[in-house]
């Protein structure tokens, strides 16, 4: 998920779908450094990114050896929704969990809508989020709310 919203953000910031991404950077962001040569990392990108691949066409890559790769960002058209900073700060990426990241992504989708988190019903929430209980529960427990 950490990958999808950091392409989402560069592809904004590039004002284009498809734009070039230092796979060491990216580790950085991710965290996937640790002691790891070049190489080693640039692996380890290109299966992330394989992960990515396997929940639909949203992204393409192209790898390119001791090179950036080339990513084209393949968003759905359709109903969107903004994500502010107050929702969610791209600083706050690298450090949040990815359900604690889910939540807030969540509670703009709502805001949007013109809704709050606690008018939403538990079928609800599961029903259109796949969020279940239990971890709604875990994470809000985590961010202190």
């Amino acid at each position: 998920m950490k990958l999808l919203l950091l392409l989402i953000y560069l592809s904004e910031a590039e004002a284009s779908q498809i734009f070039w991404l230092s796979l060491e950077k990216a580790a950085e962001f991710l965290d996937l450094l640790q002691n790891k040569d070049r190489a080693t990392i640039r692996r380890e990108m290109v299966i992330v990114f394989g992960n990515l691949q396997k929940f639909g066409s949203l992204v393409g890559v192209k790898f390119y050896h001791s090179q950036d790769a080339e990513v084209e960002l393949r968003l759905p058209s359709g109903p969107t929704f903004t994500v502010g900073s107050d929702d969610l700060s791209a600083g706050e990426l690298a450090i949040l969990e990815d359900n604690e990241i889910f939540l807030r992504l969540i509670r703009a989708r709502l805001h949007a809508e013109g809704k709050r988190l606690k008018d939403l019903a538990q079928t609800e929430m599961e029903r259109r989020f796949f969020f279940d209980d239990r971890t709604y529960r875990r994470t809000l427990a985590k961010a202190g709310k």
